[in-house]
């Protein structure tokens, strides 16, 4: 099946599915889905999104922040300490250079 935007001359959307490791491992459910297929047919590129550290996860969450506010705040109860604003920029680096890597 062709996407119906091609049938015009359009290039049509980009499709981008994620699996978000920081919420969890198993995507067997996704990559038996006829969505899945589907959305490969029309094109779409998968890519993983690595986990961040839980207990880092929960504080930014917590501060409901940014994640540029969470590496750049240094202090306060949930501030991340030294060694998670670490972690987190070098996730943070990881992340853009998956998404970077995406023909959009």
């Amino acid at each position: 099946m062709r996407h119906p935007c091609r049938y015009r001359g359009c290039a049509g959307p980009n499709y981008v599915i994620v699996k978000n490791l920081g919420r969890g491992s198993d995507f067997s459910q996704l990559e038996h889905s006829d969505a899945l297929k589907k959305a490969l047919e029309f094109g779409a590129h998968v890519v993983s999104m690595g986990e961040l550290q839980e207990s880092s996860m929960r504080k930014i969450d917590r501060q409901d922040a940014s994640f540029w506010a969470a590496v750049n705040q240094t202090s306060g109860p949930d501030a991340l300490g030294l060694l998670e604003r670490q972690r987190a920029k070098h996730w943070l680096k990881k992340t853009y250079e998956t998404l970077r890597s995406l023909p959009l």
